[in-house]
């Protein structure tokens, strides 16, 4: 999965929700295998994850770490897809 973001924040933020998802960490999945949603990264992530599109990201908003988690989101659920990481049940 390559990592689209350039600035050091980002990246980290971006790469730091791929990890707990491909983890089970529990800040995005509980142990019983549900979706976490109790923070805003989490709900950020599966909104990407869920393909909500949200109104509109403009070019202040697409530098929140909100922004990195949204798009770790949409682009693990490419790769769930492809069968490359287990889907989570919602």
């Amino acid at each position: 999965m390559s990592n689209r973001f350039r600035d050091p924040a980002m990246r980290s933020q971006y790469e730091a929700m791929v990890s707990c998802f491909r983890t089970r960490h529990t800040d995005l999945i509980y142990p019983s295998g549900n979706r976490c949603r109790g923070n805003g990264a989490a709900t950020a992530f599966w909104r990407g994850y869920d393909g909500v599109k949200l109104p509109v990201w403009d070019a202040h908003s697409r530098q929140t770490p909100a922004y990195a988690c949204y798009r770790a989101g949409q682009d693990v659920r490419q790769f769930v897809e492809a069968g490359v990481y287990e889907p989570v049940e919602g």
